[in-house]
């Protein structure tokens, strides 16, 4: 399938809320396969044709900017939750971030539903910078899928929970864009949205508390299917686990 740029009506949007995590987490993540690289340098340089890819972050349901004037509604990402694996390269968010990165839902507009990652605001598919710098500043991580008007019944992100995949897909875009050029390309594969809960996140043995305890029960599921470790819900203990319980580091109920 070819990637093709689109963009959105632009128009002002209003806050509806922000700060810290305090409604329900939610867990997102996009995979897909590597198509081509001409980054030259690490750690993007790296990565090969054919690399699976995994980006996935999580979202606060009470953090979100509206769109005013189109049906769009970004969710704050939180950036300790980042992790966007290419392969065996691990590639961060950029640290410290400029600004607001955004996971943004689209409901009928104006016959389409859709999800994609943006900036500061919530009409185009800007992406998130990276923090590798390529020719033009940052490295520039834009996904975007769009789908027919039945995908989403509201933007609410509780009701879009589930898994998206080539059903009724019709384009997406996801590739690092360096300036005007787009140096590596993405085919996209499945999105899967899942409120984990409105539990203290990375609490993994329930005590309470977040600290070194939660890590070391992480490590020592590592890989075995058991469902032990799973500090994010997704019924897999890997590297998104760690990044959770990091993540909340020292927090308590």
């Amino acid at each position: 399938m070819r990637h093709v740029q689109y963009m959105f009506a632009f128009a002002a949007a209003s806050i509806v809320s922000t700060s810290a995590i305090h409604g329900d987490v939610v867990h997102i993540t996009f995979t897909g396969t590597v198509e081509w690289n001409q980054v030259g340098t690490p750690p993007l340089g790296d990565v090969n044709a054919s690399d699976a890819v995994t980006c996935s972050f999580q979202v606060d349901t009470d953090s979100f900017i509206d769109g005013v004037a189109y049906p769009t509604r970004g969710y704050d990402i939180d950036s300790a939750s980042w992790l966007l694996m290419m392969g065996t390269t691990s590639i961060d968010i950029q640290t410290p971030f400029q600004g607001t990165p955004f996971f943004v839902l689209r409901d009928n507009d104006p016959a389409v539903d859709g999800f994609m990652l943006s900036t500061n605001e919530v009409y185009f598919p800007l992406g998130v910078p990276l923090e590798q710098v390529g020719a033009f500043g940052d490295f520039v991580h834009v996904v975007s899928v769009t789908y027919g008007s039945d995908a989403l019944s509201s933007l609410d992100i509780a009701d879009a929970q589930g898994t998206y995949d080539f059903t009724g897909l019709s384009v997406y875009n996801w590739v690092i864009e360096d300036g005007p050029y787009l140096p590596l390309g993405v085919e996209f594969e499945q999105l899967t949205i899942e409120v984990v809960s409105d539990e203290l996140l990375g609490d993994v043995n329930g005590d309470c508390v977040v600290n070194l305890d939660d890590l070391l029960l992480v490590i020592s599921h590592w890989g075995d299917g058991s469902g032990g470790g799973d500090a994010n819900g997704d019924g897999a203990t890997d590297a998104v686990d760690v990044l959770a319980v990091i993540g909340q580091w020292d927090s308590a109920c």
